[in-house]
């Protein structure tokens, strides 16, 4: 789990957090936050636009909670796609 949050891998971060038992999960629950805002960060910096649900997968957390954590993503009509960044000159 340090490995991870030091080299700010947070896909192995949840890995392990699923693979622990329960009283390890609970002292993990201290950087969750953190982890999930920098696989935002980290979204936002590389894709102008993504499936809503790639975008919940990465972050284990459904749309509704995301926009209630005060992303400033847009939803599309659909509400398939997420407007990450709008194109320049759009």
């Amino acid at each position: 789990m340090l490995k991870c949050l030091v080299a700010d891998d947070y896909v192995g971060f949840w890995r392990v957090r699923r693979a622990v038992d329960g009283y390890q999960r609970s002292v993990m629950e201290w950087a969750d936050g953190g982890v999930r805002v920098h696989a935002l960060k980290c979204l936002g910096k590389s894709y102008l636009s993504a499936d809503r649900r790639f975008v919940e997968r990465c972050t284990y957390r459904r749309w509704d909670e995301l926009v209630e954590d005060g992303v400033g993503w847009e939803l599309s009509a659909d509400g398939e796609k997420v407007m990450i960044k709008k194109p320049k000159g759009a």
